[in-house]
């Protein structure tokens, strides 16, 4: 007969990865309305908002990666991803500063999706170290 098998994989953490992917795409979508609307409203130079743009994209691909690592690492309860997804969180984690503190023109709305995207960070951070240690302490045979 076949032995019962526990399910390790972290659903708090599956559920936050897939919220966090909505996030990210709404976030770049109002980024890219953010870009047109300050290039029209404020004195926006070309330098910044190229600047901004490209700070968005890194911070976009470096998150998309992390989430794909993180959401692949918890399903198949494989360790070597998650580990991989801590690493990205500080690339990920300075661009949320960089929104909040550093951009050249900073709104409400900024700051409130970078500190709705850092609260993510570190909610995953800790549930993918909680995973972690899950998946190494209940090593198969």
């Amino acid at each position: 007969a076949m032995k019962e098998r526990k399910i390790l994989s972290s659903l708090p953490l599956q559920i936050s990865l897939y919220f966090h992917g909505y996030y990210v795409l709404i976030f770049i979508l109002i980024n890219i309305i953010l870009i047109f609307y300050k290039s029209f409203k404020y004195n926006y130079s070309h330098s910044e908002r190229a600047l901004d743009a490209v700070v968005v994209v890194f911070w976009a691909c470096c998150n998309f990666s992390r989430l794909t690592l993180a959401k692949k690492g918890n399903k198949c309860e494989d360790v070597y991803p998650l580990l991989i997804n801590l690493g990205l969180s500080a690339p990920v984690l300075l661009g949320n500063i960089f929104f909040y503190l550093w951009q050249s023109i900073i709104l409400d709305i900024d700051k409130v999706l970078s500190v709705i995207g850092i609260v993510l960070i570190f909610l995953e951070f800790i549930l993918s170290g909680l995973a972690i240690m899950t998946f190494i302490t209940n090593k198969r045979k």
